[in-house]
């Protein structure tokens, strides 16, 4: 009698939740799913995951992290290219980890960036690359938000 009115239950569930809704929904409408969100973390904590990150990066490759920080460009001369990074540091200000960023699509650098130093947050995938010989890593972001 008890699994009967178990399935029963679970057959009523399984209808209203089908008949919900009614319309069709695009990627546009489901939030991007955060596999590890540093902004929530505290300073030690948010420190601690990055020095995890940058030492096992092969580990987090396609995982979508969001993180907040100081925003910082830096010019290299021997790729003639602006590369991008939140600057997190611990809670004693001693310490700093820079985690590289790039706008995906199409941007230029200063139009589509921040001002110097400024708070940030972004979201992106944790992704490999190679310039010049060697392998790097950066998170490929949709947007910049400023906090």
């Amino acid at each position: 009698m008890k699994r009967s009115v178990i399935l029963l239950m679970c057959a009523i569930c399984i209808f209203v939740s089908g008949c919900s809704g009614g319309g069709e929904t695009s990627d546009a409408d489901v939030p991007k799913q955060i596999d590890i969100d540093l902004s929530e973390m505290s300073n030690v904590l948010a420190y601690s995951q990055i020095s995890s990150i940058l030492d096992s990066p092969d580990d987090y490759l396609d995982k979508t992290i969001r993180i907040n920080g100081q925003y910082l460009a830096s010019f290299f001369e021997e790729t003639d290219s602006y590369y991008h990074f939140v600057v997190v540091a611990d809670s004693s200000l001693c310490c700093q980890y820079y985690l590289e960023f790039k706008l995906s699509g199409e941007s230029a650098y200063p139009n589509d960036y921040p001002e110097e130093n400024a708070n940030i947050e972004v979201v992106g995938v944790f992704a490999r690359y190679d310039e010049l010989g060697e392998t790097f890593y950066h998170l490929l972001v949709d947007e910049i938000s400023v906090l």
